[in-house]
């Protein structure tokens, strides 16, 4: 059995859907008919929980998995929508979790917890955006990130508390 962790669906093609799944048999599965027919399409993928997916909405072909295994997290690449590469590791706790993925603009946003983090690329490296929980150290994880309008890079995301608290919180960088 699995548990699914992310969904993303092409911007062009809404029957075209991805699920990151964890547990056993985990990885990323595809359909092009809607969810009537999966396909494992985990080509140079290894076995571990996938925890976030983004799709880049200028280039659908390209996707990101966050995956999350007992001793690593890793960034993977697919620019065909079927095998991946890794994509970027280096700069992650191997405890790192991530929480949700967003392209925007050609760089991708990546929502991590233990504590709320928020990182991001255009391809050459790596940028924290914030590290420290957003000034609290009790915000553990950062999830739902999104752009508003195409045009600004603006999110909403929520911060899940150790205090056992939900907040929404409103970014724009």
């Amino acid at each position: 059995h699995f548990v699914i962790n992310a969904l993303v669906i092409d911007p062009h093609n809404t029957n075209t859907v991805y699920a990151g799944t964890g547990g056993y048999g985990g990885g990323v599965y595809k359909t092009i008919d809607g969810g009537e027919h999966w396909t494992s399409i985990n080509t140079g993928l290894p076995g571990n929980d996938v925890s976030a997916l983004a799709i880049d909405f200028q280039n659908p072909y390209t996707l990101y998995a966050g995956t999350w295994g007992a001793s690593d997290a890793r960034i993977w690449r697919s620019t065909d929508g079927w095998h991946w590469e890794l994509a970027g590791s280096g700069w992650l706790t191997p405890t790192a979790y991530m929480y949700d993925a967003h392209v925007f603009q050609g760089q991708l946003y990546l929502g991590l917890g233990q504590p709320a983090q928020l990182w991001r690329t255009n391809g050459d490296g790596w940028e924290a955006v914030t590290t420290d929980g957003f000034g609290d150290s009790n915000n553990h994880s950062l999830n739902a990130l999104m752009d508003f309008d195409g045009q600004t890079i603006s999110f909403i995301f929520f911060l899940y508390s150790l205090r056992y608290s939900l907040e929404a919180r409103y970014l724009s960088a």
